[in-house]
């Protein structure tokens, strides 16, 4: 019982990882005070420094992809919330993260 009240609260918090990226990512813009930009002006990130910050590290690193990531992080979460088979997570994480690089590479 308490195995798979843990499980489901890894779950949420993939979910609630990708929400909260998401909203960073959609509001994301190179203006905002963040990691390599100094501004005085008002932060206009939904989720104020904090998101501007996790955007703009998402953006450097991954560029157009992390639109990408949020979604596979999301639908990683419902997977584990739906208890798929083990076996299937691990061989599909794989070949999402070799399609990543692919897609980092020839975003580039």
């Amino acid at each position: 019982m308490l195995k798979a009240l843990c499980h489901k609260i890894y779950a949420l918090i993939w979910m609630c990882a990708s929400i909260v990226l998401g909203s960073s990512l959609i509001s994301y813009t190179s203006d905002d005070a963040c990691w390599n930009v100094i501004s005085d002006e008002k932060t206009q990130n939904y989720l104020g420094v904090f998101g501007a910050h996790l955007s703009d590290l998402f953006m450097q690193t991954f560029g157009l992809v992390s639109y990408v990531l949020c979604g596979l992080m999301f639908v990683h979460g419902v997977y584990l919330w739906m208890n798929v088979s083990k076996r299937f997570v691990v061989i599909k994480r794989i070949i999402i993260l070799a399609c990543l690089i692919v897609l980092c590479v020839l975003l580039a």
